[in-house]
């Protein structure tokens, strides 16, 4: 692209000067004012990609736009407009700048009423998303067969990376449309399936079918935090690994020292029969702990602590360990599964 002074360059449709930096961000900025005024209009509508074939027929139609606005209309001053540097700077960095804010804003999840209006919950399939989008493909297009015509090995890397960047763009918005994202119930030593289920619980058949082979779950031990008794938090310092928690296991972790004296990985309780083993699903873990605090030495009470599953929370005789320094208490945190 030739690098030259914009504001400096005339004409030669009209004699007038040819838009800068400020008329081109200008320009991109009530494109982006539509956009979230079209979000409001519809009520914060997501804008639904299309699909095959219509996806192909939209790029048909836009590529030919593109072919005819260079071909045909190259020395219209709009025109040299689009494909200069002051407007393909100021659309790519607007769409940078929507490009972040979706990443930053929670996506598909409920909001605010004003943020879920203006499409930043959605915003791939937002109205500013999809004006701006077009924006930049319309003036990389541009840039891209004015720098083609005619073709030269100078240009050779400059159209490789420009025209990456488009074929990169366009697949994303038109190609998402064909995206499906479905949910298979699949049992070990079952037989195999083709049917699946789409978000709005749709049963669809696939063109393939799927047989679970084998399925293995590893559980490890649960592990002892030390907690803040006022906030909850935990206490750990930076890059600390919580230790595992295993019977006859003694151990110093923070001020404390720790002998786990009895630990059953699963347990539930009776007031009849107390802890008990039981492997129903959803059942927490359980350890008989006794705690010093070795600043003062004092002995704390030796106890159960029962940690938290799906089902058990673990509010069941939580110790609070008072000293010098504070409040704490001892907690024993989800198995860790893979």
């Amino acid at each position: 692209m030739e690098l030259r002074n914009q504001k400096e360059t005339e004409s030669p449709a009209n004699g007038r000067k040819a838009w800068g930096y400020s008329q081109s961000f200008l320009v991109a900025a009530e494109l982006l004012i539509l956009g979230f005024a079209l979000e409001v209009i519809f009520r914060g509508t997501p804008v639904h990609s299309p699909h095959m074939p219509y996806n192909l027929i939209i790029l048909i139609l836009f590529l030919g736009i593109i072919a005819v606005l260079h071909f045909f209309f190259r020395k219209n001053s709009f025109v040299r407009w689009l494909s200069s540097i002051p407007c393909s700077i100021s659309a790519i960095s607007v769409y940078a700048a929507l490009v972040l804010l979706l990443g930053f804003i929670p996506q598909d999840k409920p909001a605010g009423r004003i943020i879920e209006m203006l499409g930043f919950t959605h915003m791939k399939n937002s109205w500013p998303f999809l004006i701006i989008q077009v924006y930049l493909l319309l003036s990389l297009g541009l840039v891209i067969l004015r720098r083609a015509t005619p073709f030269t090995r100078k240009n050779a890397g400059f159209l490789l990376n420009h025209l990456g960047l488009f074929i990169a763009l366009v697949a994303g918005g038109l190609g998402s449309g064909d995206m499906q994202r479905l949910s298979v119930e699949l049992f070990e030593n079952g037989n195999f399936k083709n049917m699946a289920y789409s978000g709005q619980h749709k049963i669809l058949a696939l063109p393939f079918s799927m047989k679970l082979l084998e399925f293995k779950l590893t559980e490890y031990s649960p592990k002892l935090a030390i907690a803040n008794a006022r906030t909850g938090d935990l206490v750990t310092t930076q890059g600390e690994v919580l230790p595992m928690i295993e019977k006859g296991m003694h151990t110093k972790y923070m001020h404390w020292k720790i002998n786990v004296k009895d630990m059953m990985p699963y347990a539930l309780y009776s007031d009849s029969l107390g802890y008990y083993p039981s492997k129903e699903p959803g059942n927490a873990a359980v350890a008989y702990i006794e705690a010093t605090y070795e600043l003062t030495g004092d002995s704390v009470m030796q106890r159960w602590f029962e940690g938290q599953s799906q089902i058990h929370q673990s509010s069941r005789f939580t110790v609070i360990l008072h000293h010098q320094s504070g409040a704490e208490e001892i907690r024993i945190e989800n198995c860790s599964q893979k």
